[in-house]
């Protein structure tokens, strides 16, 4: 929902994408697929996590960064692709291959930052919990 939140008061003028922009045209833009993406990954990776315990370790969690980046890529490099008119080959060279050495990086923090500090045991009504 935060990034729902987020997504929608930029596009209503807030100027907090990149370059402190804000408006509908940088959702209906180059960039606004990557931001709807965005909120997909988050949707994923975090009902993984809350259901599936073994999802919480660093393996599962890396796993799901992977997913969530490549989430975010293809609906990143679909928009791309229809607003400068180019093929998707195209597209992914221009808005995907230069960030994903960045982008596993990122994954690789963020797994082991999030391995250390998400709870190993059920909490509520995980399926894989004893």
């Amino acid at each position: 929902m935060s990034q729902s939140l987020y997504a929608g008061l930029g596009a209503a003028g807030i100027p907090w994408f990149n370059g402190l922009k804000g408006g509908m045209d940088v959702l209906s833009g180059v960039t606004g697929g990557y931001i709807i993406g965005f909120i997909a990954a988050s949707l994923i990776i975090g009902w993984f996590t809350d259901r599936y315990v073994k999802s919480r370790s660093f393996t599962g969690l890396f796993s799901l960064m992977l997913l969530g980046i490549a989430v975010i890529y293809l609906f990143g490099v679909i928009q791309l692709s229809i607003v400068l008119g180019v093929n998707a080959q195209r597209a992914f060279e221009l808005g995907a291959l230069p960030f994903i050495g960045v982008d596993l990086y990122k994954a690789l923090i963020v797994a082991t930052i999030a391995a250390a500090i998400t709870p190993g045991t059920a909490y509520g009504s995980e399926i894989d919990s004893n």
